[in-house]
């Protein structure tokens, strides 16, 4: 679109700009029907509509990942739990060594890479809005930690958190630290 506004601006033709608003609209509205049919697919299945909200519980998780995750593990059926999911997803770091040799920790490239991309978009939306991770991420930025591996480690916790909750099937629970102390404080 870009280009051919630059060109728009050479040879003052409309026609090739229109055409592409025109396509960009189409698929927009396509996307969007596509959105709410799976939505309400969610909606009419009770165990489906449970998970979703156990999992959009989670604070980084919106509806686009949960509608992910109930697809790939086939409603939480496919995987015993959230490691072996994150290891499908690629987020999962493993150590690689050989004697003596230790190197560092990476990630499997054989990965589902739609669902790493949604778990980086939510690692991203945790850090933001949920003051536990963003401690975390703070932390270890301290420790010299690699922004990459801080978001990858959030990305892991949020599988975590999202296979706790549907396994425990109550919703997520934010816990305050401030809370505890100021408990352990009075007794």
């Amino acid at each position: 679109m870009k280009s051919h506004q630059q060109y728009h601006q050479v040879t003052g033709l409309d026609f090739v700009i229109n055409d592409i608003q025109q396509q960009i609209k189409q698929l927009t509205d396509r996307t969007d029907q596509l959105e709410h049919q799976i939505f309400q697919i969610i909606q009419t299945d009770p165990q489906l509509k449970k998970n979703f909200e156990m999992a959009t519980s989670v604070v980084g998780i919106g509806p686009i990942i949960a509608a992910f995750m109930l697809v790939t593990t086939n409603n939480f059926s496919s995987f015993e739990d959230g490691r072996k999911y994150a290891c499908f997803a690629g987020i999962a770091p493993f150590e690689e060594s050989s004697g003596k040799y230790r190197g560092r920790a990476h990630v499997s490239h054989l990965a589902n890479k739609k669902m790493k991309s949604l778990f980086s978009n939510g690692a991203n939306s945790a850090r933001n809005w949920d003051p536990e991770m963003k401690k975390y991420y703070a932390r270890k930025e301290k420790e010299g930690k690699a922004h990459k591996a801080i978001m990858t480690a959030i990305s892991c916790k949020l599988v975590y958190r999202v296979f706790a909750v549907v396994n425990r099937q109550t919703p997520f629970v934010k816990l305050y630290q401030n809370n505890f102390t100021s408990y352990v404080e009075r007794s």
